[in-house]
């Protein structure tokens, strides 16, 4: 009527939460040891401790029902039926046991999103609005605009409200790659966070202007 368990299990991953979502581990690894006790077949009662990476560790108590199908309900309540429920053949119909609650490789949740057009086509030494569409969850503090590689070929960037610049396109370039100009930003919430990096292409065409 008495049973033991030991158990070893490791795990590869830089934020597996093997110890809770709290106490993730990159790597870790945990010893289980336990005693169970059967009174009668349809009950069981377990102890466990478990000590892994870094000394976490923690314990815990299980109450278990195990109810077979198609055998008699008085042979669930029988002491001496215990005996043979704990043989190789009385386990054959056991579920195989997991862990299914280990929690592997977090990833933190995005707090902000920030999208912008994928490209503005203008002609030389005209202006365009570019609109950054921005969801956060804490509130939008600012976005900060790199706009060096535009300005640097003649371009200017005037800032109309925080999601919004108005830009005056550059002269066009008879060389026709230097027409192309990378746009990027990133918007901070009111927390401090910061969003992934948006870009975008601004297209400059030939003016038709006489």
């Amino acid at each position: 009527q008495l049973g033991g368990k030991l158990m070893y299990e490791k795990y590869r991953g830089d934020e597996v939460a093997l110890f809770g979502k709290d106490n993730r581990q990159k790597n870790p690894y945990a010893v289980t040891a336990g005693v169970n006790y059967t009174p009668i077949p349809l009950l069981t009662v377990a102890t466990e401790h478990r000590a892994g990476k870094g000394g976490k560790n923690d314990s815990s108590i299980n109450f278990q029902l195990n109810y077979r199908l198609g055998e008699s309900w008085q042979s669930h309540l029988s002491p001496s039926a215990v005996a043979s429920s704990r043989t190789l053949a009385g386990s054959r119909y056991d579920l195989v046991e997991r862990n299914n609650n280990i929690v592997l490789d977090y990833q933190k949740q995005a707090l902000m999103q920030l999208t912008l057009p994928d490209a503005v086509t203008g002609e030389a030494l005209s202006r365009a609005i570019v609109n950054a569409q921005v969801v956060s969850k804490y509130g939008l503090e600012r976005v900060d605009w790199d706009s060096a590689g535009l300005i640097a070929a003649g371009g200017s960037v005037t800032q109309v409200s925080p999601q919004t610049i108005s830009i005056t396109l550059p002269p066009y370039q008879s060389t026709r790659s230097s027409n192309t100009h990378t746009l990027s930003a990133v918007a901070h919430d009111q927390q401090g966070n910061a969003s992934p990096r948006a870009t975008m292409q601004i297209v400059v065409i030939p003016s038709t202007a006489q």
